[in-house]
């Protein structure tokens, strides 16, 4: 791919819409893991019980949180860095005073599949799937860890809604410094 033959258009949002925007997953969440562990195991989640044990297992939950932030932004990484032409050597993390977040910054300009893919991953593995599981075997525990990862990937799911119209063959890059990306439409030659 060259940049060249390519326009190149800026898709981001600002990390308070982004952090906005992410609050709309909050009862989709809620509907789709909540809901189902109430009517499979009937019963509702115990928020008492749940705050003693944290109070208990305060350093162990806080150590949770702190690794499901570090391996979210290491997924989208590993991820990206499959399709990145120089592996590892593309990817580069970080911590942002300015959204106050930790972020990971693939170099490399990809696909938009393997884009969304690398931008999905990390709320499939430390959200969803945990969630999921804690739905089924009726561990509160793992349900509100999957669930908060799930809503941690909130920004994630945004990015992916900004990108649901875009071709998955078309190009993007990763923005250095906002949220977002840019994408490379072809130009047309005449």
């Amino acid at each position: 791919m060259n940049p060249e033959n390519y326009h190149k258009k800026e898709l981001v949002l600002s990390a308070g819409k982004m952090y906005l925007y992410s609050l709309a997953f909050l009862i989709p969440v809620l509907l789709v893991f909540y809901l189902p562990y109430f009517l499979i195991w009937n019963q509702k989640i115990d928020f008492n019980s749940f705050r003693q044990l944290i109070h208990e297992q305060r350093y162990l939950f806080f150590g949770i949180l702190v690794l499901g932030i570090i391996l979210h932004e290491l997924i989208h990484g590993i991820t990206w860095a499959v399709y990145c032409k120089n592996g590892f050597r593309s990817i580069r993390y970080g911590f942002s005073l300015k959204s106050f977040s930790p972020y990971c910054h693939c170099k490399e300009i990809l696909k938009v599949r393997q884009y969304k893919t690398g931008t999905l991953m990390p709320g499939l593995i430390t959200g969803i799937l945990p969630a999921m599981a804690g739905v089924f075997t009726g561990n509160q525990m793992i349900l509100i860890l999957g669930m908060i990862f799930t809503l941690a990937a909130g920004g994630d799911f945004v990015s992916l809604w900004m990108l649901r119209k875009v071709s998955a063959n078309t190009y993007a890059e990763d923005h250095p410094d906002k949220i977002g990306c840019y994408l490379y439409f072809p130009k047309l030659i005449n």
